[in-house]
C-alpha cells in the first residue's frame, strides 16, 4: 500500500514539474511572439512623428495622452484581471493593439496620433500586470519552488533578443516607407492575441458569475481593498516612489535617442543597426540580474544599477561624438535590463496572491503618472534648450532615487510586518 502511495505520489510530481516547464515555455514564446511584433516601431516612433511635422514637444504630447489615459484606465481594468481572469484580460489587450497600430498606419495629423494612444493605452491597460500575474499564479499552482527571478531574467533575455529583431526589420522597412512598421506590429498583436487564445490556461482560476449590477458593486470593494494594500504598507509605497522618480527620469532618453543618433547617421536601417547593439548589452544585464540575485540581494543590485543609469546617461548627455553616446547610452541602457528581473522579484515577493494584478496595476498607474510628467517636462526642457539639457536633468533625478533605494528593506520580512 505505501509503494503504491509512493509511485502515486512521484507521478503527481512528475506531471506537476511538466506544467510548470509548459507554463515558462508558454509565457516565453507569447513574450517573444507580442515583443518582436511590438518592437518594429522602437527605431521608427519619434521619426515616424517628425516627419508628419510635430516638433519636440509635439511629440512628447503624443505619448503623453498615452501616459494620461493608461492612469486613468489602469485600477479598472487591472481589477478586472483579478475578477474575470488573467487569460482574459491579455487576450483584450492583444486585441485592442490591433486597430491603435492600424490608426497610426493610416494617419496623417496630430489628432489621429492621439486617436490611436488612446486606444493603445486602453490595450496597455488590460495587460499591465496581468501576464507577470498569470506566471505567478500558475507556477504557484503547480508547486514551484525555484527561483522566480531567473524567470524573469529569461523573459528580459528573449524580450531583448526579439526587440533586436523587431527593431532591425522595423527600420530597414521604414527606408522605403515610415508606415509599415505600424502595419506589421497589428499583424504580430493579432497573431499574440490568437497565441494566448488557444496555449494559455488558467486551472487556478475561478471564474465570477456576475451579472452588470454586482459586477460593479464587486469592482467598488475589491478596489476598496486592493488600495488598501499599498496605501498602508511602507515597503510598497517605496517601491512605487522609486519607480515614479525613474520612469519620470526614463522619459528624455526614451522619446528622443533616434533623434540624437540621427544628427550623426542619417539613415535609418544604420540607425536600427545601432541599436540591435543596445538590446545586446540590456540581455547581458537581465542574464547578470538574474544570476547576481542568487548571491547579492536585491536591494543591493537595484541601487548599484540605479548610480550606474544615472552617471552612464550624465556622460552621455556631455558626450560630443556618435561613438561616446552609444557607449554610455548602451551602459544605461545595461543597468536598466540588469535591474528589470530584479524588481520584479523583489516586488512579487511581497504581495498578496489575491490581489496581485491589482496592486501591480496600482504601480504601474503611478509610474504612468511619472512618464506623464517625464514627457511634459522633458518636452519643454527639449523644445527650450536641447535634448541634451533633458538627458542631464534625468540623469541627476535618477541619481536621486537612491536615497531612496537605502530605505528599502532587505527582503526578508513578510508584508504584514512592514505595515502601519
Amino acid at each position: 500500500m505505501c509503494l503504491v502511495k509512493e509511485i502515486w505520489t512521484l507521478k503527481n510530481k512528475g506531471e506537476e514539474v511538466k506544467m510548470v516547464k509548459k507554463t515558462i515555455n508558454h509565457y516565453l514564446v507569447f513574450t517573444a511572439i507580442f515583443n518582436l511584433a511590438s518592437s518594429a516601431t522602437f527605431v521608427t516612433y519619434a521619426l515616424f512623428l517628425k516627419s508628419h511635422g510635430l516638433n519636440y514637444l509635439q511629440i512628447n504630447l503624443v505619448n503623453f495622452v498615452f501616459m494620461l489615459c493608461v492612469t486613468l484606465l489602469e485600477l479598472p481594468t487591472g481589477i478586472f484581471a483579478d475578477l474575470f481572469g488573467r487569460r482574459y484580460s491579455l487576450l483584450w489587450g492583444c486585441l485592442l493593439f490591433v486597430p491603435s497600430n492600424l490608426i497610426y498606419y493610416f494617419s496623417k495629423s496630430f489628432g489621429g496620433f492621439i486617436c490611436a494612444e488612446i486606444c493603445g493605452a486602453l490595450a496597455v491597460t488590460f495587460m499591465s500586470g496581468a501576464l507577470d500575474a498569470w506566471l505567478k499564479d500558475s507556477l504557484d499552482y503547480h508547486g514551484f519552488q525555484g527561483n522566480l527571478a531567473e524567470v524573469f531574467s529569461k523573459s528580459e533575455i528573449v524580450r531583448n533578443a526579439m526587440i533586436i529583431g523587431g527593431s532591425l526589420t522595423g527600420s530597414y522597412i521604414a527606408q522605403f516607407n515610415l508606415a509599415i512598421p505600424w502595419l506589421l506590429a497589428a499583424c504580430g498583436a493579432l497573431l499574440s492575441a490568437l497565441y494566448l487564445r488557444f496555449f494559455f490556461q488558467e486551472q487556478y482560476f475561478c471564474r465570477k458569475n456576475l451579472t452588470w449590477a454586482t459586477g460593479w458593486q464587486k469592482i467598488k470593494s475589491h478596489l476598496k481593498e486592493s488600495l488598501s494594500v499599498p496605501l498602508g504598507n511602507k515597503l510598497i509605497i517605496l517601491l512605487i516612489s522609486v519607480d515614479f522618480g525613474l520612469i519620470l527620469a526614463y522619459q528624455a532618453p526614451n522619446m528622443f535617442w533616434t533623434i540624437v543618433l540621427e544628427k550623426y547617421l542619417h539613415n535609418t536601417f544604420t540607425i536600427g543597426k545601432v541599436w540591435a547593439f543596445i538590446p545586446v548589452v540590456c540581455l547581458i544585464g537581465a542574464y547578470c540580474g538574474g544570476k547576481l540575485s542568487n548571491i547579492f540581494s536585491s536591494k543591493k543590485i537595484i541601487g548599484l544599477n540605479i548610480l550606474v543609469i544615472g552617471l552612464c546617461l550624465l556622460i552621455a548627455s556631455r558626450a560630443g561624438s556618435v561613438y561616446m553616446v552609444v557607449i554610455f547610452f548602451a551602459a544605461h541602457e545595461c543597468g536598466r535590463g540588469m535591474m528589470g528581473p530584479v524588481r520584479r522579484a523583489y516586488i512579487n515577493k511581497h504581495l498578496p496572491a489575491k490581489e496581485r494584478a491589482t496592486i501591480l496595476s496600482f504601480d504601474s498607474m503611478i509610474s504612468h503618472l511619472g512618464a506623464a510628467l517625464g514627457l511634459l517636462i522633458s518636452g519643454l526642457i527639449a523644445k527650450s534648450y536641447s535634448i541634451e539639457s533633458a538627458w542631464l536633468v534625468s540623469s541627476i533625478l535618477i541619481i536621486l532615487q537612491f536615497s531612496l533605494v537605502i530605505l528599502l528593506p532587505n527582503g526578508k520580512k513578510p508584508i504584514k510586518t512592514l505595515t502601519y
